[in-house]
């Protein structure tokens, strides 16, 4: 209990207002700032965030739409790739479109190079494709069929073991995200040889938007489906699941690949840098080929 004469001198402090006020404030900054921050320190410290299946993977293949998928969405998932001893010179990335959303067709990868190997992969392990009709528009859905044909030849080619990808909501929404997505979950749905897949979370707007907020429930889903999915004989439950946060020094290469985009104004390349959980964190899932959605 406070002092009498603090009550008598502030009385406007121990209303019924203020106590709600207090216990509102309370709540916020337990469950919105002290919690995601001790998470925060705690996941950003483990060296070593992935399944066994994916740790000693030999060769992770990255499929993203567009050359800004990369460090707009994927980087705490790359940078963890790329620091496992040794395994920057297998990590590939394959990128389906040169179109810079403006219609017309961007030749020069140059800050994109520059872009990857921030993140820890070589310009020749980095391969962008030009395919007829990938158009970067939101609502333009690509051939399924063409993007499942190229990404088994560079699977075969590079004797792929893992791949990275999109899951059906393309983090986004964006019809090109979602194309990928669903060609290779087709693809793996009808190839027994094929590799095994995780795709990163799409979420709502709000939690996209919510910087560290959000890591206690990605903490608790990424938590329960290890210990509830079944995820068939092939694997076990631990694989089922990844959580990727960045550290501090993590989160500054990404801002730093980030920086490579010079078609991105600076005032919103440095407020999604901040404020996208995207930056932040990746919670990827295992497809399980005998329960994945079959594109169209």
């Amino acid at each position: 209990m406070p002092p009498r004469r603090w009550r008598k001198k502030y009385p406007f402090l121990y209303t019924r207002r203020a106590r709600i006020f207090r216990k509102i404030f309370t709540y916020f900054t337990t469950y919105l700032i002290l919690v995601p921050l001790l998470l925060w320190v705690f996941l950003a410290s483990q060296s070593n965030p992935f399944p066994e299946q994916l740790y000693e993977a030999q060769r992770v293949l990255i499929v993203l739409a567009h050359r800004s998928d990369a460090t707009l969405f994927f980087s705490p998932t790359i940078l963890r790739v790329t620091s496992r001893p040794e395994q920057d010179k297998l990590t590939r990335l394959l990128v389906l479109s040169k179109d810079d959303h403006h219609g017309q067709v961007d030749v020069d990868n140059t800050d994109f190079f520059e872009a990857c190997d921030i993140l820890g992969i070589a310009e020749r392990h980095c391969n962008v494709r030009d395919l007829p009709g990938h158009v970067d528009d939101a609502d333009v859905v690509w051939s399924r069929g063409r993007i499942e044909a190229t990404v088994k030849s560079y699977v075969m080619k590079w004797a792929v073991d893992a791949i990275i990808t999109f899951d059906d909501g393309g983090v986004t929404g964006h019809e090109n995200h979602v194309s990928v997505s669903d060609a290779i979950v087709n693809y793996i749905s009808h190839t027994e040889s094929a590799p095994p897949v995780y795709t990163l979370t799409t979420v709502n707007v709000l939690r996209k938007y919510s910087l560290l907020a959000d890591l206690p429930l990605t903490t608790l889903t990424h938590a329960l489906r290890r210990l509830f999915f079944s995820p068939g004989a092939e694997y076990t439950a631990s694989d089922t699941s990844v959580l990727s946060v960045n550290s501090m020094s993590m989160w500054r290469q990404s801002v730093s690949a980030l920086e490579q985009r010079e078609n991105l104004e600076t005032w919103t390349r440095y407020l999604y840098a901040l404020l996208g959980r995207y930056m932040w964190i990746n919670d990827l899932k295992l497809v399980v080929p005998g329960s994945a959605k079959r594109g169209q």
